[in-house]
C-alpha cells in the first residue's frame, strides 16, 4: 500500500468534514467509554503488499450523537495501523494480517481513543494438512514433498469496505456540531412582460356605416347647392 495514498485519503476526509461540520463552542459534550463506532475500510489491505506499521484508515459510516448531539459525524476518520503482516510463504502456509485501531477523529478535530482490530489468515496451498502430508509423501515418494516445500500459500487480504466497529476506550470532551444546512436554492423570479392596454377594434360594418352617412350627407348638399337658384 502506497504511503501517500493514504494520505490523500486522511486529507480528504479532513476536508469532508471541516466542510460538513459548524462548531458550536458553547457545548461541551463527553463521549463516554464504551460508545460504539462502526467504519468502513477505506482501501484493501494486502499482507503481500502492506508492511508492519502501515497506516490504516476507515470512514465513520454513521453520526454519533450523545443526548441528542452531534458530536462525530459520518465520514469521520478512523486511524490505525498495521501490526503484523506476512506474505504468502512456502510449504504451502498462507499469509498473515493484523490491523489495529487507536484513534476517530471527532467533529471538533479531537483525536478520541478507540479500540478495535481485524486479522485475516491466507489460505495455505494444500490445506491444513500440509506439513503431514509432506512427510508421508516424503517417505515414498522424495520428489513429492520438495514440490510442496516450494508451494506458496496464499496472501492474506482485507477487502475495501470491510466494516469495522471500534470503541470508545476513555471519556472524552469535545465540542458539540451541528450539521450545516443544506444550500439555498435561489428562484429566479420570472416576471411577466408588460401588457400593452388592448386595441379598440372596429368593425367592418361600423366602417362602412360611417362612410355610407358621410356620402348620404355630402350628397344632399351638394343636391340643395344645384338647387339654389343664381341671381
Amino acid at each position: 500500500m502506497k504511503k501517500h495514498f493514504v494520505f490523500g485519503q486522511i486529507l480528504l476526509a479532513t476536508t469532508a468534514l471541516a466542510n460538513a461540520t459548524d462548531v458550536r463552542a458553547q457545548e461541551k459534550i463527553t463521549i463516554p467509554t464504551g460508545t460504539l463506532i462502526t467504519a468502513r475500510l477505506a482501501s484493501q489491505l494486502d499482507s503481500g503488499e502492506v508492511q508492519s506499521g502501515d497506516l490504516v484508515t476507515m470512514d465513520v459510516l454513521e453520526d454519533v450523537r450523545i443526548k441528542g448531539e452531534l458530536v462525530v459525524p459520518h465520514g469521520a476518520l478512523v486511524m490505525g495501523h498495521v501490526t503484523e503482516a506476512k506474505g504468502a510463504r512456502k510449504m504451502g502456509r498462507g499469509g498473515k494480517l493484523n490491523v489495529t485501531f487507536e484513534t476517530v477523529t471527532a467533529g471538533d478535530s479531537t483525536k478520541v481513543p478507540v479500540s478495535g482490530d481485524r486479522t485475516a489468515k491466507g489460505k495455505g496451498g494444500y490445506g491444513g494438512g500440509s506439513l503431514v502430508g509432506a512427510g508421508a509423501a516424503g517417505l515414498f515418494f522424495p520428489p513429492a514433498a520438495a514440490l510442496l516445500l516450494l508451494k506458496h500459500g496464499h496472501a492474506s487480504v482485507i477487502p475495501v469496505g470491510t466494516v469495522i466497529a471500534v470503541h470508545v476506550t476513555e471519556d472524552t470532551d469535545v465540542l458539540a456540531i451541528q450539521a450545516l444546512p443544506a444550500p439555498a436554492v435561489v428562484a429566479t423570479a420570472r416576471v411577466a412582460p408588460p401588457q400593452s392596454a388592448p386595441l379598440q377594434s372596429t368593425t367592418a360594418s361600423e366602417v362602412q356605416t360611417e362612410s355610407v352617412a358621410d356620402a348620404a350627407r355630402r350628397l344632399k348638399a351638394e343636391r340643395a347647392k344645384k338647387a339654389k337658384p343664381q341671381t
